[in-house]
């Protein structure tokens, strides 16, 4: 059996989740609460169950049948609103998967001894962390042996790279960022967040998003700040920073202090040096515009921007109060 390969965007996904392991299966339980209640979600894309599953990314690597992972019985939608009570929200990543059309009883668990034993090995393809999902349409019949339904795989390519991914920083143009842009950097900033969308709470989650797919939040921060983009292949833009000058102050910004918001790189051109060189442009800006300080604030889930940041000297003021659920601290440099 041969997959055909393909490369989606994301998908707005409402419904219930349950952790489980395949030793402690609460599959039926889960169909069941949300089958009942799934006439109360609206603005459902098709007739198709997503049935959605969220491994850890050592679950392949060390498995075992007791490995807990996260299950989903979802509907795709084309927005969160209204969400039904107790009911969820997730935004699937956008991706390169495998997708295999599968005939047979959904308990025959065979056709995944082929996929990950037999056709993955010999593929060009590594598995990809990212959900794992089947969509389930009207041919589907649960444990019926003429059931059929797409078995969703994410993948990458062997090498690591993606066929968007560039060798090396040279490759990138760093230009400022117009008005032109704005859709593409809100794009780019939903795609650059999903990471985090785990570890928030659903609410948390629905907030943030719903401010990064606001195109006002890019639009007022355009007005007043000086934003830079780094693009590929022409107009391909895979990384941003904005730079808003002194005299726009908040409830964490002094007056007289500069600061830097949304430092984003594409998840494809991470670990290539983009996210470093767009905080530097920034201070180069901030110096050339002749601000005295520039700050910024990020949270204990950027591990590695902090390790950017201080390594250009930037310094960790104070902490601050926490924002979505989790802590977060002031940084300032002197300049």
């Amino acid at each position: 059996m041969m997959p055909r390969i393909e490369r989606v965007g994301e998908k707005q996904l409402i419904g219930k989740r349950l952790v489980m392991s395949l030793v402690k299966n609460r599959t039926d339980e889960l169909w069941r609460e949300f089958m009942s209640r799934r006439s109360e979600v609206r603005g459902a894309v098709n007739q198709d169950l997503i049935s959605m599953q969220i491994y850890k990314p050592t679950h392949f690597i060390d498995f075992s049948p007791s490995n807990e992972f996260e299950k989903w019985a979802a509907v795709e939608v084309n927005g969160f609103v209204p969400v039904p009570e107790d009911m969820e929200t997730f935004v699937l990543p956008a991706g390169l998967y495998a997708v295999f059309q599968y005939k047979g009883s959904s308990s025959d668990n065979t056709i995944f001894q082929y996929i990950f034993g037999t056709w993955l090995p010999d593929s060009a393809f590594d598995l990809d962390n990212r959900p794992h999902f089947e969509v389930l349409g009207n041919k589907y019949k649960n444990n019926d042996l003429m059931s059929e339904e797409e078995i969703w795989i994410p993948i990458r390519h062997k090498d690591g790279a993606t066929r968007r991914q560039v060798d090396t920083l040279s490759a990138v143009i760093f230009r400022k960022g117009s008005g032109r842009d704005l859709e593409k950097l809100k794009e780019l900033a939903v795609t650059g967040w999903l990471q985090f969308q785990t570890e928030l709470t659903g609410d948390n989650w629905r907030k943030l998003y719903d401010s990064l797919n606001s195109s006002s939040t890019f639009s007022e921060l355009h007005e007043k700040a000086i934003c830079i983009v780094g693009t590929v292949d022409g107009n391909d833009i895979v990384g941003m920073s904005f730079l808003v000058p002194s005299g726009n102050p908040t409830d964490i910004y002094d007056k007289d202090w500069s600061y830097i918001r949304f430092v984003t790189v594409d998840p494809d051109f991470r670990g290539q040096g983009i996210g470093r060189r767009l905080t530097a442009l920034c201070i180069d800006a901030a110096r050339d515009n002749g601000e005295k300080v520039i700050a910024l604030h990020t949270s204990e889930l950027m591990h590695d921007a902090m390790r950017i940041y201080e390594s250009l000297g930037f310094r960790r003021e104070r902490e601050i109060g926490p924002r979505l659920g989790k802590r977060y601290w002031l940084y300032r440099l002197d300049l």
